[in-house]
């Protein structure tokens, strides 16, 4: 099984490879292509618009991105066409196609099942509550850093394990 596995990922290795250094010079073909065709596009601008706007440089830089993104675009789809296992999705998929919920109703209830945002609830939850305390007894236990709170929490309730309160 591993020597089967082995054989097809050096063919996969192999394909990509050979695919990649074909993109690569089509994409290198078409770079050098644009830039001769923007070098030509810009000397007929700059002749014919020498020094009457400010604008001409800023219009060829869009041109040039314009460009820049056409052959970005042109790359993509050649190499998605040159890929068997690759094809647009077309109308007519779509009409076929049927929600998760019919189709896999267990593992797509799984995947977006409404969890509870942050921490998970604790057994005993704690109560919010504003004391007075005096500011160096506070900053003391500030200066112990973070989790100073339940430092307080644990010294109040060590204060009244050693001293019980008497009931009214």
């Amino acid at each position: 099984m591993d020597a089967r596995f082995g054989s097809m990922n050096k063919d996969m290795d192999a394909r990509f490879g050979s695919m990649n250094k074909d993109m690569d010079a089509r994409f290198e073909s078409m770079n050098k292509d644009m830039d001769a065709r923007f070098e030509s596009m810009k000397k007929d601008t700059d002749t014919r618009f020498a020094l009457a706007s400010k604008d001409t440089d800023v219009k060829l830089s869009k041109l040039r991105d314009t460009l820049v993104a056409w052959v970005i675009e042109v790359a993509l789809n050649s190499g998605i066409a040159a890929d068997p296992d690759s094809r647009e999705l077309d109308n007519e998929w779509f009409a076929k196609a049927k929600p998760a919920t019919r189709v896999v109703p267990k593992i797509y209830s799984a995947l977006v099942a409404k969890r509870p945002r942050g921490r998970p609830k604790a057994d005993k939850t704690k109560v919010f509550t504003a004391i007075r305390l005096d500011a160096n007894l506070l900053d003391k236990f500030k200066t112990t850093g973070k989790g100073w709170q339940t430092r307080v929490n644990a010294a109040l309730r060590q204060y009244l394990a050693e001293h019980p309160l008497a009931k009214k």
